[in-house]
């Protein structure tokens, strides 16, 4: 959809895009093309498009296979109902895409396509690495901080919980770097196209919560001595073990441990909460 089409519709909707939605609609073809380019590719004939806005892409989705098309605005959703009401290839569901629960949504392996509201991001994917019936790839315009977060190497700034949760399930790749000004309203920064595809080895709903209780207390003192705050919150002789058992420096900190290594604490380490002391505080 051009800007002119884009805005003569939103306009006849009344409706003013709004920055707390992270409403920045996708305007340029070419990329609107590579991102279903690449939804081809996907296996499942099965997609789950979260941020479906005026349709565009679901269009061309379904196209492709089944599409089950998440929007929050009213009057978005309004619109795609009417839109897509003689086509039974979509289904239309007017949620918050922050609190549904996935494992219901979906029935049977499935795809993810996104455009995702910045704000909402990493919700988002928390929410559905946390689902049993996880994505078997996903496709997602983030902001390009985001992005780097989520490609991030140990030692670097941008490297945190998030990184680690994710890369144990998911391999992750920029696919394309994508200017602020295919959208409209622009942005005030750049954005990424990411592709993520399942792990065979990825962790399970068991391990990935032991993870991401792992990783917050971890990166909540980055530049500590990770077994040094880790011991605040399970055995100390436990740590101190575990360490001594995977050969991880005693010395490291949670920025430089690599990812295998986080996998291997929490497999090893039980759950934090069973573990504190009574002077333990969460951070």
């Amino acid at each position: 959809m051009t800007k002119k089409k884009l805005i003569q519709l939103l306009v006849d909707l009344d409706l003013r895009p709004s920055r707390k939605l992270g409403q920045n609609f996708l305007i340029d073809k070419n990329i609107l093309d590579i991102i279903v380019g690449h939804a081809a590719t996907a296996a499942t004939g099965n997609f789950i498009e979260i941020g479906a806005g005026t349709g565009v892409l679901t269009e061309r989705l379904a196209a492709l296979g089944r599409v089950t098309a998440i929007e929050y605005d009213n009057r978005l959703a309004e619109y795609l109902q009417n839109r897509f009401s003689r086509n039974d290839q979509v289904t239309i569901v007017h949620k918050d895409a922050v609190r549904l629960d996935y494992d219901q949504l979906a029935d049977g392996p499935y795809d993810c396509i996104a455009n995702l509201p910045y704000a909402a991001s990493t919700a988002i994917l928390g929410r559905l690495l946390a689902t049993a019936n996880r994505p078997a790839f996903i496709l997602v315009l983030l902001q390009r901080e985001m992005a780097e977060r989520l490609t991030a190497e140990p030692r670097s700034k941008a490297y945190g919980s998030l990184t680690v949760r994710l890369r144990l399930c998911y391999d992750v790749k920029i696919v394309k770097q994508v200017s602020a000004n295919v959208f409209w309203p622009r942005p005030e920064v750049d954005s990424s196209l990411v592709a993520m595809q399942l792990r065979d080895d990825a962790a399970d709903c068991d391990l990935s919560r032991r993870l991401s209780a792992l990783t917050r207390l971890a990166f909540s003192q980055r530049r500590k001595k990770l077994p040094g705050v880790l011991a605040r919150h399970y055995h100390p002789s436990t740590v101190a073990d575990t360490f001594d058992r995977f050969g991880i420096d005693a010395d490291v900190r949670a920025d430089a441990l690599p990812i295998a290594g986080y996998r291997q604490l929490a497999e090893t380490l039980p759950a934090p909460e069973q573990h504190s002391t009574d002077s333990d505080t969460q951070e």
